[in-house]
């Protein structure tokens, strides 16, 4: 099948083309579908170990640019704010254009910009090129989300976001442990050749990337056969509505809004963006904390984050285990009831948030009573791995709970609205970190996160109970409810006409 002719007009037609269509990537290989699993995976990894990859770098700043301690930290915060606003461009364009392009043109420009963090002269071209850096390495980190749901089926889906969402998790940390040896041995400016040496053999391992975009596909293959791509022809949309209307897409209103009228949004961004943010204040805090209490010089500080990867590693069987041996129950219990298990309350994703709620503030009350010079290094180090193995949980359920609750509709404006926020918070708490820790000390400074992981645990739990009776409350889910409802009843005339 080249192109969409006139028997497939109808767009019933295609739909159901589409599902038997070779292009379609949900029928791949698995060897197809493993690849372009790894390359959201692999380019996240890279855009996040970017992130941290100019801290162990930091005094170095400090003596060459003669800047204050919290100047110095400005390249490494406005790249984590960069991650927040360039999803808000790539999202509508990966919509327009595809996913392709945003790899194949947007790593190379994102390098583009640490190769000028590497040659800079003053803090100033240093922080600007490294926020920009952010920008596009957010840009191609959130098409992950998309390529994913193009390749996999929704059962198949969240073993897929699983590991596509532990791998980036493990970036920072990995990028302060090398970048600590790097910056004890070298200039800081190999803090940024080391993105550079890892962004050419991750690009050059994706440049077999295939296509996924449902719409980008029949557009292109449409053309390719002489007639006008489907959406144009059925919409009447010129090429200047066509930009108009991505250009209006760009936009962090819904995202916002969401934040604000859906409890389920509002109360999971935040945890999760607490959560994340403090992911980055250790990159503040350890070596200060290790250094004070344990007297570990750069390359120990940098080891100790090791923990961190251990139990993101951790994380990923710990979910994707039971969850496909539930999915199995299911799937054989809607055989015997003939219920669809893709129709099942979203509430029962939640589990692995619950355990991870109870992790957190576990982790952080051991951190801070443990990080004692009486106390054996490893004892705080072990607890490092407990909080990495309950945040990936906790952000994992959440993501796939949003996902589910929202559908295709809303899903992306919530998952921006998550990621907007997580990345905000992330880049302003570091800035506090190290007075924090120096002022209020080792124990208390650690309480604090404890007690506020406190306050966020009964999160999950709420909405494990709760969650059905806030779904059929939400604006956003009784407006597409409506919305389907009216499109059915606009179909069944056709229906008929069409039979008859």
């Amino acid at each position: 099948m080249v192109g969409w002719d006139n028997d497939h007009a109808h767009p019933q037609n295609r739909a159901a083309d589409w599902r038997d269509d070779l292009n379609n990537a949900r029928n791949w290989s698995w060897n197809s579908k493993i690849y372009h699993t790894y390359i959201p995976s692999a380019v996240g990894f890279l855009v996040t170990f970017a992130s941290t990859a100019y801290v162990p770098a930091q005094e170095q700043i400090e003596v060459e640019f003669g800047a204050s301690k919290t100047d110095s930290f400005l390249p490494f915060n406005l790249f984590i704010l960069g991650l927040a606003f360039g999803p808000v461009v790539a999202a509508p364009v990966s919509e327009e254009f595809g996913r392709r392009p945003v790899y194949y043109y947007g790593i190379p420009i994102f390098a583009t910009f640490i190769l000028g963090a590497g040659f800079s002269k003053s803090l100033a071209s240093l922080t600007i090129c490294r926020f920009f850096a952010g920008a596009l390495g957010g840009s191609v980190l959130v098409v992950g989300f998309g390529l994913l749901a193009d390749t996999w089926t929704p059962t198949q889906l969240p073993i897929a976001l699983s590991i596509f969402n532990t791998v980036p998790f493990c970036g920072p940390a990995i990028g302060q442990t090398i970048n600590s040896f790097v910056a004890a041995n070298c200039d800081w400016p190999w803090t940024q050749w080391t993105i550079l040496f890892l962004m050419g053999v991750t690009y050059f391992s994706i440049l077999r990337i295939r296509e996924t975009h449902k719409y980008t596909i029949i557009r292109r293959r449409n053309v390719q056969a002489g007639l006008e791509p489907v959406d144009l022809e059925r919409l009447g949309m010129t090429h200047l509505a066509r930009a108009k209307s991505m250009v209006t897409s760009i936009s962090i209103v819904r995202p916002v809004h969401m934040l604000l009228v859906e409890p389920v949004i509002g109360l999971l961004a935040l945890y999760i963006a607490f959560n994340f943010a403090v992911v980055y204040c250790f990159s503040a805090s350890l070596p200060f904390v290790f250094h004070e209490v344990y007297n570990f010089g750069p390359e120990a500080q940098g080891l100790v984050f090791i923990s961190l990867v251990i139990g993101y590693v951790l994380s990923a069987p710990t979910m994707v285990i039971p969850y496909r041996r539930w999915q199995k129950k299911e799937s054989k219990a809607s055989l015997s009831t003939n219920v669809d298990p893709e129709t099942l309350a979203p509430e029962r994703l939640l589990w692995p948030a619950m355990l991870g709620s109870i992790a957190l503030p576990i982790s952080f009350f051991w951190f801070a009573w443990s990080a004692k010079s009486g106390v054996h290094w490893i004892c705080p180090v072990i607890s490092l791995a407990f909080f990495s193995w309950g945040n990936d949980l906790i952000y994992n359920a959440a993501q796939l709970y949003l996902l589910e609750t929202y559908g295709p509709k809303y899903g992306a404006s919530a998952s921006a609205a998550n990621n907007l926020l997580r990345y905000i918070l992330a880049a302003v708490l570091p800035f506090f970190m190290t007075k924090m820790y120096a002022n209020l000390g080792v124990a208390w400074a650690s309480s604090l996160f404890g007690f506020v992981s406190l306050a966020f645990l009964p999160i999950p739990w709420a909405f494990r109970r709760y969650g059905p009776w806030l779904r059929v409350h939400s604006k956003y889910l009784r407006r597409e409810l409506v919305d389907s409802r009216t499109n059915e009843l606009e179909t069944r005339p056709n229906q008929r006409a069409m039979s008859s």
